[in-house]
């Protein structure tokens, strides 16, 4: 029963007495808290974008990007039809496992460029997967500009980046979503946002300063968890992924990717023809039906990347991406011509050029892992064709020609060479362009007795310790969750020893330069 005192209660003490209200002056105080501090000192909070709490390949990607001590003269775009190759060509190339997280460039095709247009030439790729031609934009507008842009941008398309029925909208992926921390996107939003859900939770994280930086608080509350466990249950490291790749590919579809070091390696091929999977069922999803207004938006973000690369002055040469005859088979009847029609009339319009690579004759069955990825020997072959052509074109041979850096005069290079002493540093001295001297130098200095062929003949169940009986204490331990023991073998090669307990050996990988940790 209420009494005249309580309802002469002034109206700011029934403010203060509801919890509600209460709690809504408290958030708005800490908004605006927050904010200020972080537009006044940001060092206090230490936001950041490259801190974050699930470590997406794009985050790979764009965190290598940030530590480039200049602009690569060749950046490479694409989804996992690009990105296959990349790896598996590297993979054949070098002959050594390639650590995906943090494989970024084509040596590749950074020496058949060299071979065919004597000219020194530096990659960086921005291939991931899943990345539709507005990832691609949002990319280019963020980092490829200003005294951080290519010369040359070779973009490898195909009709799954214009339409794709999984994909709700433009800014639902993870490329898009990172790079909208990166950058300010806001200028498409009318385009990238399709729904109106969307739309709203976008324009809420204009306005509320705790809502844009969720993914920063999670990286926070990630980092306090894992210092935790450390003094608790004595983790020393607890950044590897160590689940099986085949169940973080099921975790992608509920959870944010998650990379580590290490969690995905992309093996040479052995003799036998690699095995072919029609992933059919997955691509009859995609092109399930024709959503014009997708494709028009996303051939809309094509137009926004030539015009920003017209304005940069970056020559860019679209690859019409090789593909099965199967998988063109399930499109829409006239939509894979009606797609190569527009992005050649686009191509025409922008000063940009367009080489088309579908062709079953020059790619059959046996070069693909399934219906739309080339395999790693198809990766190698991909590569050869596309560095022939772009030598074969006259107009690609002088956009290309006038991108790489002239290499020296061989012959009074040898010369001037002959009359000094030989002297060789050490290969982690020297960068990816180490010669075998080097490495034998290193090997020599180390006095390694350990070879691959030796590992590849341990019986089933042998351990670490049967390794170190060989070749001595491991050179280092670039693990971070399990242990990544690093040898030197014989013939200036590095073996990577994975193992959780320094005994049993999970696995055994190969590479030519030495390994070092990322973190």
């Amino acid at each position: 029963m209420n009494t005249d005192k309580d309802n002469q209660k002034s109206p700011i003490r029934k403010l203060l007495s509801s919890y509600v209200i209460c709690a809504a002056l408290v958030f708005v105080g800490l908004e605006a808290a927050g904010s200020a501090v972080n537009s006044y000192a940001p060092q206090v909070l230490g936001l950041s974008p490259y801190k974050s709490a699930n470590r997406s390949w794009v985050w790979w990607n764009v965190r290598d990007f940030s530590r480039l001590q200049a602009a690569p003269d060749i950046v490479l775009l694409g989804s996992s039809l690009m990105m296959a190759p990349l790896h598996g060509g590297d993979a054949v190339h070098l002959n050594s496992a390639q650590n995906v997280p943090l494989h970024h460039k084509s040596q590749l095709l950074e020496d058949l460029l060299k071979e065919r247009f004597d000219r020194k030439y530096q990659t960086f790729a921005f291939a991931l997967g899943g990345e539709m031609v507005s990832d691609a934009w949002a990319l280019s507008d963020t980092l490829l500009k200003g005294d951080r842009k290519p010369k040359v941008i070779i973009y490898g398309i195909a009709p799954r980046d214009f339409m794709d029925s999984a994909l709700p909208s433009a800014a639902s992926t993870e490329v898009y979503k990172y790079m909208s921390r990166i950058g300010d996107l806001s200028s498409v939003d009318k385009d990238a946002y399709s729904s109106f859900w969307q739309q709203g939770e976008n324009a809420l994280s204009k306005i509320s300063f705790t809502y844009k930086h969720r993914p920063d608080f999670l990286y926070i509350q990630h980092r306090w968890a894992k210092e935790l466990f450390r003094k608790l249950l004595g983790y020393k490291e607890l950044e590897l992924v160590n689940s099986p790749y085949h169940v973080r590919k099921q975790a992608f579809s509920e959870l944010p990717e998650d990379n580590g070091p290490g969690s995905l390696f992309v093996d040479p091929p052995g003799p036998a023809q690699e095995p072919y999977e029609a992933n059919l069922d997955e691509y009859r999803f995609r092109y399930r039906k024709v959503n014009l207004k997708q494709f028009n938006t996303q051939l809309s973000f094509l137009e926004r990347l030539l015009a920003l690369s017209e304005r940069e002055n970056i020559r860019v040469v679209l690859v019409n991406m090789p593909l099965t005859e199967d998988n063109i088979n399930l499109m829409p009847p006239g939509f894979y011509q009606n797609y190569l029609n527009k992005v050649t009339a686009l191509t025409t319009s922008h000063k940009a050029l367009l080489l088309n690579l579908n062709d079953p004759k020059i790619f059959p069955q046996k070069y693909f892992t399934d219906s739309v990825h080339l395999n790693a020997r198809g990766g190698e072959h991909f590569f050869q064709v596309l560095a022939d052509r772009l030598k074969a074109d006259p107009e690609t041979a002088a956009i290309v020609s006038q991108a790489g850096i002239a290499t020296t005069n061989r012959a009074s290079e040898d010369k001037v060479e002959n009359t000094k002493p030989k002297v060789f540093t050490p290969i982690a001295n020297t960068g990816e362009d180490a010669s075998l001297e080097n490495k034998k130098y290193l090997a020599d200095k180390m006095q390694s007795k350990l070879t691959r062929k030796f590992l590849e003949d341990l019986p089933k169940g042998a351990t670490v310790d049967d390794i170190i009986k060989k070749a001595g204490q491991p050179h280092g331990d670039i693990g971070s969750g399990i242990h990544i023991l690093t040898f030197p073998l014989a013939d200036g090669t590095w073996a990577l020893v994975g193992t959780p307990d320094m005994k049993a050996i999970l696995y055994i990988h190969y590479q030519l330069l030495e390994p070092k940790s990322s973190f």
